[in-house]
């Protein structure tokens, strides 16, 4: 069987709209399995775990990136989404050739790579940013071995934070996962905040929305909900206070000219209501993550949507009813929060 044969039957499973979680699992170890052979990536290399620091927050290592695979649901859902993205495209203009920019590929380009067995490279285009020099060579071996070449513009080792897209080139997608839950640490922001101005045509962006919200968690009913299957609720929603998509990007910059490094978007400030203070104590940040359309990865579904913890209430009752929540910029990209 061809690699292409291979991924072809792997990405059947990706692209079904129901989860079977037993095949799931086999189609995961068998993509695995294939973008090891093929990029000879070594796991416990030290090197391959260190992971790149800049002012914009870290780009993972070589090892963790090409670990991201086994996020079973994060990459199901992320590679279905590109998938029906393309298919609208097609759909609307059957001659179209849809581009790609893929930015924070790791080592083999694992959300687009294997749609390469049912799209033609008539109709997809890609091009790879990686700012990991390991990862960079590993994804151009990737791409010799499978023989996708003709599908790729260009294959960049650059930031995308600071990349700027060569001019008249029209993207049709710009597909970036370089996130963490809570948008903890990485550079999913500033990247986004970079290359989507730049995009002057109607785009889609993949995902298409990352919301963070506040919320009250009861830590007993979640454990009994984990354990036995509890219908009881065990958080409370107070409110969102930071939101990725197209509309608040566009939004930001009819404000502002330019992005700054250590910005700090806008606080909210919520007021901690009584049933929270005495039933949902714990206050977490949980990630709202829509890949594409209707597609999104639910809290606990993946690493990438597990609920964060702030701060516990216990012990501030009665006196802390306020409390003032922001998204931030800078070499440690995350949540800022003070109680008033």
């Amino acid at each position: 069987m061809t690699h292409q044969e291979t991924l072809q039957k792997i990405v059947e499973v990706f692209t079904e709209p129901s989860v079977d979680y037993s095949q799931l699992s086999k189609a995961i170890e068998q993509l695995r399995a294939l973008y090891l052979n093929l990029s000879k990536v070594d796991l416990n290399n030290d090197e391959n775990r260190k992971d790149i620091h800049s002012s914009n927050g870290k780009a993972i290592g070589t090892t963790w990136a090409a670990l991201c695979v086994d996020d079973m649901v994060r990459t199901k859902k992320f590679i279905s989404g590109v998938y029906q993205a393309v298919q609208k495209l097609l759909g609307e203009h059957p001659e179209k050739n849809v581009h790609i920019l893929y930015a924070g590929t790791g080592p083999f380009a694992t959300l687009v790579s294997p749609l390469t067995a049912i799209f033609s490279s008539d109709q997809l285009q890609f091009t790879f940013l990686e700012l990991n020099s390991e990862s960079y060579q590993k994804v151009q071996q990737v791409v010799q071995q499978l023989g996708i070449g003709n599908y790729v513009r260009r294959i960049v080792q650059c930031d995308a934070t600071t990349y700027q897209i060569p001019v008249d080139e029209q993207v049709d997608i710009l597909l970036s996962e370089t996130m963490q839950y809570a948008l903890k640490g990485e550079q999913q922001v500033p990247i986004i905040y970079n290359l989507l101005p730049q995009i002057d045509n109607e785009v889609i962006l993949i995902p298409e929305v990352i919301e963070l919200q506040l919320a009250g968690v009861n830590a007993a009913q979640n454990e009994s909900r984990m354990m036995n299957g509890s219908e009881e609720p065990y958080y409370h929603i107070l409110g969102s206070f930071f939101k990725l998509d197209i509309a608040s990007v566009r939004a930001f910059y009819a404000k502002q000219k330019h992005l700054p490094v250590n910005h700090k978007f806008l606080d909210r400030n919520f007021r901690i209501p009584e049933v929270v203070q005495t039933d949902y104590p714990e206050l977490y940040v949980f990630t709202r993550l829509c890949v594409y359309q209707n597609i999104e990865i639910l809290p606990y579904e993946s690493g990438l949507t597990i609920p964060y913890k702030l701060a516990d209430l216990n012990g501030k009752r009665k006196r802390t009813t306020q409390m003032q929540v922001a998204y931030a910029l800078g070499e440690n990209p995350g949540i800022r929060f003070s109680f008033s």
